[in-house]
């Protein structure tokens, strides 16, 4: 029994629906068993194609078995969330990829100097849109290109030891932003998402964004380059 909803536990698609609608403190379950597999639905119908299986931690120490049932909860809680996230993002990116006459695939810079040369000429006839930002605390820019410049409004002094909230506003897609990012942390070499950018002069655009690790020569990381394309101006509507 979940709370108020009952679910059978031989059922693991109702199972999940039932966690992901009730606050973590209401759920109190004993699981018989060391692993579930979650089916998830579309329009309805459970897509036995689109599964998770999450192993459940021994609760053998009664003691902790409150807490170990709590953090089992809550990761499966954070799963469902970015699955969720990632699909949505991915009809976004699906619209971008099939328009035959946006370019969606990129060459990103592997090091510092490729994503930003000493070489101003080189940097600044780069017709990719590119800035650079730190990998920890509020991943504040460092440096852009000419082509970001244009596209965003700000000049590279003006940018340089801020972060990328300059850009976002209430359209911004911030879930699938920080998806991306956690993609990178766990390894990707590459993670695109569609959202709203905002221009210095407040003006909006839809971004295809392009993100990547850059490394120094030990493979340590060091920093994120990103390239944005802009893939649709947003007129905005006069009052």
């Amino acid at each position: 029994m979940f709370g108020n909803i009952h679910a059978p536990l031989s059922d693991p698609y109702y199972l999940a629906l039932a966690i992901c609608h009730l606050p973590l403190a209401t759920c109190h379950i004993t699981f018989p068993f060391s692993s579930l597999t979650f089916y998830f639905s579309v329009n309805n119908k459970v897509n036995v194609t689109d599964t998770v299986t999450m192993s459940i931690p021994s609760t053998d120490n009664h003691a902790a078995a409150p807490i170990k049932k709590y953090q089992f909860l809550r990761k499966l809680k954070s799963r469902l969330s970015r699955r969720r996230i990632r699909k949505e993002d991915e009809k976004l990116l699906r619209v971008a990829r099939d328009d035959a006459t946006i370019q969606t695939e990129f060459n990103l810079p592997k090091t510092l100097n490729e994503a930003l040369p000493d070489d101003k000429e080189k940097k600044n006839n780069d017709s990719r849109a590119i800035v650079v930002t730190e990998c920890t605390g509020t991943y504040n820019m460092i440096g852009c290109n000419k082509a970001w410049e244009n596209l965003c409004g700000y000049a590279e002094c003006e940018i340089v030891g801020k972060n990328s909230t300059i850009l976002q506003g209430p359209d911004s897609n911030f879930d699938g932003l920080r998806d991306a990012v956690a993609r990178l942390f766990e390894g990707e070499e590459q993670a695109s998402v569609v959202t709203t950018n905002y221009r210095k002069d407040g003006s909006r655009f839809k971004n295809l964004l392009t993100m990547g690790p850059i490394r120094n020569e030990s493979g340590k990381l060091t920093h994120f380059v990103a390239i944005l394309k802009n893939i649709g101006d947003i007129k905005e509507v006069k009052q």
